[in-house]
């Protein structure tokens, strides 16, 4: 894999995932303004585009990972490089990002129904709405913790 543009030891595909990563708490926001003035649809369309470029973004990211020989190998120029504390803080990474992005995927497609059946917006939306708070706040988690991972491991 190419190196990446980010000036660190991760190659280029490590570096296109953390932004991504965190600009999606930001693309959020900016779908949740539209929601909020009722644009419904532009609104449901970036929540898509946005769900479609993250999910393409992390089969990419795993491909990579396998083709590199694992997360091991990708973080084997780091100091913190299989040690317990990284083992954990990519457990805790991973848990909070697959809890998320599958809400996210459950949420679109749960949504979508609603909205054929004319509870959204209408009789379901108060729950989609916390239901989205929550996979906006575990965005902002993911962003956070991959950041981390991402510092710790190619950083550092």
């Amino acid at each position: 894999m190419q190196p990446g543009f980010l000036g660190t030891r991760a190659d280029l595909l490590m570096d296109i995932i953390l932004i991504a990563v965190i600009a999606v708490p930001f693309v959020c926001l900016w779908s949740m303004h539209y929601a909020q003035r009722q644009n419904i649809k532009r609104h449901s369309l970036i929540q898509k585009l946005t769900f479609l470029v993250i999910l393409i973004a992390v089969v990419l990211f795993e491909i990579n990972v396998r083709i590199s020989g694992g997360s091991g190998s990708l973080l084997k120029g780091s100091p913190w490089s299989g040690k317990f504390f990284l083992h954990m803080l990519l457990a805790v990474h991973i848990t909070i990002a697959v809890s998320t992005y599958g809400t996210w995927g459950w949420m679109l497609w749960k949504a979508g129904r609603e909205h054929q059946s004319g509870r959204l917006p209408g009789g379901f939306s108060k729950y989609h709405k916390q239901i989205g708070i929550g996979i906006f706040i575990g965005s902002i988690l993911t962003a956070l913790t991959g950041s981390v991972v991402y510092f710790i491991g190619f950083v550092l």
